[in-house]
């Protein structure tokens, strides 16, 4: 039993290593140059929006873009705390 259980060990080791040098790595990414539009949808995202909203506007590779939060009748804070934190 201990021997057929190391070999399925053994095998699942090297199945592992072979998928890891096999595993493609994304290249560099040029950045978009159309207008992207993302949209947040939140309701009772109190907890949440924060840091969704900081993920959005700190794209890097987006030329140009506009953040949407969809709102849908939250009732907690979500409302209060985007419109704190979006930009003037």
């Amino acid at each position: 039993m201990t021997t057929i259980l190391f070999v399925i060990g053994f095998g699942l080791a090297i199945h592992s290593i072979i998928n890891g040098l096999l595993l493609r790595r994304p290249g560099e990414l040029a950045p978009v140059a159309e207008s992207v539009a993302i949209l947040i949808p939140a309701r009772n995202e109190g907890i949440n929006i924060r840091d969704c909203l900081k993920g959005a506007l700190d794209q890097q590779d987006l030329a140009e873009f506009s953040v949407y939060v969809l709102d849908e009748g939250s009732r907690n804070d979500t409302n209060k705390i985007f419109r704190e934190d979006a930009p003037k």
